[in-house]
């Protein structure tokens, strides 16, 4: 086979074209990308192919650390947030509800009205953040004690999905139980030193009872949001980490019916008196 060269033999490349003269989308490979090479050149290999397909892979690689980069810095940046903050001031609970909260120890019939202080808060108190996707707030452990003919605690707020547990810490035996519409169970009866769960798989609120002690009743109220607390000692309670925003802050008591209040949370903190 005779070549374009003149010469038999093995088909030379033809020298690489100098940068001056290449198009724009070649002047970005060296000189040496388009060198000869010193063994023979196969019809099936493009060089010149190869390397644009590998410069683009790089260029690909390269625009992908530099949007994570990006993303990475302007994200923080977008989503701000703040804290809810207030104090709960409960007042007297009405007569036709005392049977909600009854005392430790106390038989049907024969029970005290809550007569509280103005100023006294409540521990069965919950406050939450409707729609709220974030929010850490003051929370006791998702624990529900027979202790002393009662439950301790009476009210019991946990979220979506949490397995709340029952030990019986008394010397006798217990049956805890709900009949309630959003999730019914029945523990049946177990003695002193044994715990039984249930997983609360829907937001509600759950009426507990045992089937042994009549008086015994709590609440656990089961929530779709991370953004709730329970008062301290004194009152005060406090939700952080909540994204800005408007939401609709919501103070739950079983002797009262709900406070809703309408908040704007921004930078910073956001402070509400709720009275019931």
């Amino acid at each position: 086979m005779i070549h374009p060269n003149g010469s038999p033999g093995v088909c030379r490349r033809k020298p690489p074209i100098p940068s001056s003269l290449q198009p724009g989308f070649l002047r970005c490979f060296s000189d040496r990308h388009l060198a000869p090479r010193s063994e023979p050149w196969s019809p099936g290999v493009r060089p010149i192919t190869i390397h644009l397909i590998a410069t683009f892979r790089r260029c690909v690689s390269a625009a992908a650390v530099f949007t994570l980069v990006c993303v990475m810095r302007i994200e923080p940046s977008q989503v701000r947030a703040g804290d809810l903050a207030g104090k709960v001031l409960l007042g007297k609970i009405p007569v036709k509800n005392a049977n909600r909260l009854r005392y430790a120890g106390e038989e049907s019939g024969h029970e005290k009205v809550q007569d509280r202080p103005r100023e006294q808060p409540s521990e069965n108190t919950v406050i939450y953040i409707e729609g709220a996707k974030e929010g850490t707030g003051r929370v006791p452990l998702p624990l529900m004690k027979q202790q002393d003919k009662a439950f301790v605690p009476q009210t019991l707020p946990v979220r979506v999905g949490t397995e709340v547990d029952f030990p019986n810490t008394d010397t006798f035996y217990h049956d805890v139980f709900s009949y309630s519409k959003v999730q019914s169970f029945d523990l049946g009866r177990y003695p002193q030193g044994q715990s039984r769960a249930v997983t609360f798989n829907k937001p509600g609120v759950i009426k507990v009872f045992c089937e042994i002690h009549s008086q015994m009743r709590a609440y656990i109220l089961v929530l779709d949001t991370p953004a709730f607390t329970v008062p301290d000692s004194e009152g005060y309670f406090q939700i952080t980490g909540v994204p800005n925003g408007k939401y609709r802050v919501v103070a739950w008591h079983p002797a009262f019916k709900p406070l809703l209040l309408d908040v704007d949370i921004i930078d910073g903190r956001t402070w509400v008196d709720i009275e019931f």
